[in-house]
């Protein structure tokens, strides 16, 4: 016999317990009360899960690297340490509140950190991030790719 519940949905009678087995083998033993309780029991074990959320975060990072302002932003503050939103603005010839935005994803994704001092906010890059490393990397590789056309635009002085 079905029943409504409190929400107005249909109650299924279930056998308790029921016994599930997911592709990985293993046996989950759940008690329901009705088909939505069965619906909303994950049966990802937390190995994976922690696995799904390591790539979720790695994918934000990535989300977040993907602009190339939001990049030229890392460029700079590797290359000149703490910087004011005001400094920034100012190099990038961009509005302070187009380039809060960028440094807002980056400082909720970590990658920058801000120190605020009174109405000042200063960023900085954030060298304990595990990107850091990799964007480290980069930024050498893209300073040792500009030498060879400096030296040459000082030989032909």
């Amino acid at each position: 016999m079905c029943e409504l519940d409190p929400g107005g949905r249909q109650r299924i009678s279930l056998p308790p317990p029921i016994l599930v087995l997911t592709e990985m083998g293993i046996v989950h033993i759940i008690k329901a009360s009705n088909i939505f309780d069965l619906l909303s029991v994950s049966l990802v074990p937390k190995e994976v899960s922690n696995l799904d959320n390591l790539f979720l975060n790695h994918a934000k990072n990535f989300k977040a690297l993907s602009d190339d302002l939001r990049l030229n932003i890392l460029f700079y503050l590797y290359q000149n340490n703490e910087k004011c939103v005001c400094s920034l603005s100012e190099y990038f010839g961009t509005a302070q509140s187009a380039l809060s935005y960028h440094l807002k994803i980056l400082t909720d994704n970590e990658l920058l950190i801000k120190r605020q001092d009174a109405v000042w906010n200063f960023y900085s890059i954030n060298k304990k991030h595990f990107m850091f490393s990799v964007l480290e990397q980069m930024f050498e590789s893209m300073a040792q790719q500009q030498l060879p056309n400096d030296e040459s635009s000082k030989k032909a002085e």
